[in-house]
């Protein structure tokens, strides 16, 4: 009897223990969570680094530099993940997108700048934390792909629109490629 007891109660350990690990990706509260999530899928670039070390990749003679590095100086978190169309199947894309645009929704992060064209289309959200830009989504679509740009510590609204207007993401995304 305390053999079946011991059974039932380990059993019941391993199973709260792998729901525990089970993550629903529509539900989760954290974006590295949906970095890594996707970041090793077909057709995905999916790139993460510590701030304070951006500027090893980067050109120093580039004119963007400089926004680069004042944007760098007060994040704790870049991530990048970016889809691009391969020849496979959209629903990466589309799954993404969706998964995303509901983190933004459920966090409670606000519209900064919307811009829709027939061509692709620009979101970005915010979320403040004592009247400060703490966390930061930045959504590229277009039909060849999207990419989400991920921000996380003390951001001024300058930087990011210098980040949107650079082409600091082609640059990364080139680096990364080699």
């Amino acid at each position: 009897m305390l053999l079946k007891l011991s059974y039932i109660t380990g059993l019941f350990a391993i199973t709260c223990l792998f729901i525990s690990c089970t993550r629903d990706i529509n539900k989760t509260e954290s974006f590295k969570d949906i970095f890594d999530y996707y970041k090793n899928r077909e057709g995905v670039i999916a790139f993460s680094i510590p701030p304070s070390l951006i500027g090893l990749i980067l050109d120093q003679s580039e004119k963007g530099e400089n926004e680069m590095a004042s944007l760098m100086k007060d994040l704790s978190a870049f991530r990048i993940i970016s889809w691009k169309d391969t020849g496979n199947i959209q629903d990466t894309s589309d799954n993404m997108h969706k998964v995303v645009d509901d983190f933004t929704i459920r966090n409670d992060f606000k519209d900064f700048f919307v811009a829709r064209s027939s061509e692709e289309n620009i979101l970005i959200r915010v979320k403040e934390d004592n009247d400060i830009l703490s966390e930061a989504i930045i959504m590229f679509s277009e039909k060849e792909g999207l990419t989400v740009i991920h921000l996380r510590g003390n951001i001024k609204p300058e930087n990011i629109a210098n980040l949107v207007n650079s082409d600091i993401i082609q640059e990364i995304e080139g680096i990364y490629l080699r």
